[in-house]
This record gives structure tokens, sequence and C-alpha cells, in this order.
């Protein structure tokens, strides 16, 4: 199954996905990871550090680059891929790994296909409210999440940048 949520503010998501040390916090490194070719572009690779997590969220690169500083802006996209309660149960109880291999291998091909055919951005280069232009260029930050009884995998997808 499939939620999408906007996240509102960068310092509210930053210290959510943080609270519970399972995010962004001083947990389990291996439970996050940045993706996309927006990330590969700004050299985030491996787990998700809170402090660029919330710069990204703010609209600033990793070098404090301001590329959106628009007030209304949307901080980024809330996708949470939850899987059937039978599949976690026999992930967590029967300690099948393989399930969990393969929820994250479906998200990353999914977070692929929405990356090619819809990442887009505002190109303001024309005029003031700026046009669509698709950039096949995604940042986005995976979290796995099982405190739920459920394992999902979240995704927030944060830029899509245009070079």
């Amino acid at each position: 199954m499939l939620s999408v949520a906007s996240v509102a503010s960068a310092g509210g998501a930053a210290n959510y996905f943080a609270k519970d040390d399972y995010y962004v916090g001083d947990g389990p490194a291996e439970l996050s990871e940045w993706g996309g070719k927006g990330a590969e572009a700004l050299g985030l690779a491996g787990p998700v550090a809170k402090d660029d997590f919330e710069k990204v969220l703010d609209g600033k690169l990793p070098d404090d680059t301001v590329v959106n500083g628009n007030a209304n802006r949307r901080s980024g996209i809330d996708l949470t891929f939850s899987m059937p309660k039978s599949a976690s149960l026999l992930a967590q109880l029967g300690g099948d790994k393989r399930i969990l291999d393969a929820q994250l291998a479906a998200v990353k091909a999914t977070m692929a296909y929405l990356e090619k055919h819809y990442a887009q951005a505002r190109d303001r280069s024309r005029n003031a409210n700026g046009e669509g232009v698709v950039t096949g260029k995604l940042l986005y930050a995976l979290f796995q999440h099982d405190t739920t009884g459920r394992w999902t995998r979240r995704t927030i997808p944060m830029l899509s940048l245009l070079r």
C-alpha cells in the first residue's frame, strides 16, 4: 500500500524523522539512505544525516546554496510504502531477510520510474511563476520503519534538480 502526504516544514519533519532514532538520529545507520540522481549529483550517499536532511527539506544544497527560497514551497512529499501484515510477520518473526530485500527493491524500482517520468522543477528564467520542466533527477531519502508491527519504507522526495 502507498500513502502520500505533504511535508509541511523542514525543522518539524527532521525532528519527526529523528525522534525514534531509527530514521536519522543516533540509531542504526543502515535504516536510511539517500537516493536518486539528484543525490548522486550532490555527492549525498549512504546514511541520511539529520543536518543534511533538514537542509535539503529547507531548500538548501549540502554546501548551503539556496535553490528554493520561496516561503510557500513544499518541503517534500512523504511516500510510505507499507507491506501487507502477513509479509511483515514473515519478515519479523520468521527472520526472512529476502522479504525486506524484495520490498526495498520494489521501492527503489518505483522511485526510479517516478524519477525518470515525473520528476519536475520550476524554471523561472522566462517568467516569475515558472514553467514545469521534466528533469529526470530527484533527491530523496529512504527510511525503514518497523515499530508499528508492519515494515514500511518511507521515501521523502525533496528536490528535483534542473542541472
